[in-house]
């Protein structure tokens, strides 16, 4: 509903918004085609909880596009947010969160059990020691996991705010391994 052509703007080189010449389509998302700009180029991050804090990926979707596309909808290819709108149209058409429609249709029928968007409390003792950055090639140990942190994504079952489209899932190597037999 939000992809009307009203709802659409575009920034014109003076800086003022002008309406897209199209609506934006599932096939341009797929292509990275939509205008939709980065999260970074404009401010937004819903992983981290940076306003505006998106509590679901459709909160998410309005307040992006509250902002105007950086290219007009099928024109240029910017990757981007893209994939998380794709996420966006699942839940629209699925009637459940992103991460729940993939556990029941991907991850539980390719015998997936250690991939989710969430760790679960028993199994946070898995969870792979984190690192951060400290300049160029220099790296220290995380003074605690960054999914326990305030700085960090929130990994923990129930706090993360949205199911991205573009990222946040967790694996391990013998799930992801499952996932590319597949794709093969």
């Amino acid at each position: 509903p939000y992809w009307e052509d009203d709802r659409v703007m575009v920034e014109s080189n003076d800086g003022d918004p002008v309406p897209a010449d199209r609506p934006i389509t599932i096939r341009m998302l797929c292509c990275h085609a939509s205008g939709i700009a980065s999260p970074t180029s404009v401010g937004w991050n819903p992983y981290t909880g940076e306003p505006p804090t998106a509590q679901s990926l459709r909160d998410f979707v309005a307040a992006a596009l509250s902002t105007p596309l950086k290219h007009q909808p099928g024109t240029q290819f910017e990757y981007g947010m893209s994939t998380d709108f794709l996420g966006a149209v699942i839940e629209e058409v699925a009637g459940q969160r992103l991460g729940s429609f993939l556990k029941d249709h991907l991850f539980d029928p390719l015998g997936m059990p250690d991939t989710a968007f969430e760790i679960p409390e028993g199994k946070l003792g898995r969870f792979s020691q984190m690192y951060m950055g400290k300049g160029l090639a220099q790296y220290e140990l995380a003074a605690a996991p960054l999914c326990l942190s305030d700085s960090g994504t929130n990994w923990l079952e129930g706090k993360v705010l949205s199911h991205g489209g573009g990222g946040g899932i967790l694996s391990t190597a013998s799930d992801y391994m499952r996932f590319t037999q597949w794709l093969a």
